[in-house]
């Protein structure tokens, strides 16, 4: 597997299990908001740097450390996008899509 794949599914996890989170706990954009402050942003910025720590280590757990920079920055993406989109967050909250 290539690095970039790697990347590519853990980033598309990350925005997956923030929909399930919300969909689980229908957080209020506030709770949003410090989840994004004091969780996904810092766990970002720890596993990017540890990344480039290891790769210049030479040890080759810096892959997986990159790839869940991905994870998290996506997350962040997704959550704010549930912060600031009313409609999506009307949508991520339905339990019957067919009804519409």
């Amino acid at each position: 597997m290539t690095q970039k794949y790697i990347n590519s599914r853990y980033g598309n996890q990350g925005n997956c299990d923030s929909f399930t989170t919300f969909r689980k706990n229908e957080h209020t954009k506030k709770s949003l908001l410090k989840l994004i402050l004091f969780s996904h942003i810092p766990e970002t910025l720890g596993r990017y740097f540890r990344s480039v720590g290891k790769m210049i280590s030479g040890r080759d757990s810096w892959r997986l450390e990159r790839a869940f920079t991905h994870y998290y920055f996506h997350r962040t993406m997704a959550d704010l996008k549930l912060v600031t989109d009313d409609n999506w967050r009307e949508y991520a909250a339905k339990f019957n899509y067919i009804d519409g």
